[in-house]
C-alpha cells in the first residue's frame, strides 16, 4: 500500500492538492465532497474524475472548482476520484444533517491513526 496523506480544513484544499501534484510518493488523489447524484441523503458513491465533472453542484464553496483540481492532478500523470457524499440540501449555506454526519463518521477509517 502506498503513503496516505490527509488533509482536514485547516489548509485550502487548493493549497493541498499543489502539494500532492509535487510530490512523487503520491499517485492518486481522492476528493472527498458534497455531490449531488441524486441518491439517499449521506449516500457515498465514488467517481472517476471524467464523472465528477458531471455531478458537482452548480454553486462551490471552493476558489478554484474541483474540476479544475483534477484537471491539474491528471495533468501530472496521477490518478484522481471523487468520493462523494450526498447532502440532505443543496441550499447555499445548508447545514449538514444526521445522515451526512453518520456517514463522515464511518469515513473516520481514512485518517491516519497516530
Amino acid at each position: 500500500m502506498g503513503k496516505r496523506a490527509f488533509c482536514e480544513t485547516e489548509v485550502p484544499v487548493e493549497a493541498a492538492v499543489l502539494d500532492c501534484l509535487e510530490n512523487p510518493s503520491i499517485d492518486t488523489v481522492l476528493f472527498v465532497d458534497a455531490a449531488d447524484f441524486k441518491g439517499e441523503p449521506g449516500e457515498m458513491r465514488l467517481f472517476g474524475a471524467s464523472e465528477a465533472g458531471q455531478i458537482q453542484p452548480a454553486f462551490s464553496t471552493h476558489k478554484v472548482p474541483l474540476d479544475l483540481l483534477i484537471g491539474m492532478v491528471l495533468a501530472k500523470g496521477k490518478n484522481a476520484f471523487l468520493l462523494g457524499i450526498r447532502p440532505e440540501s443543496m441550499e447555499w449555506l445548508g447545514q449538514m444533517g444526521g445522515a451526512v454526519l453518520e456517514t463522515i463518521n464511518e469515513l473516520d477509517f481514512f485518517r491516519p491513526k497516530t
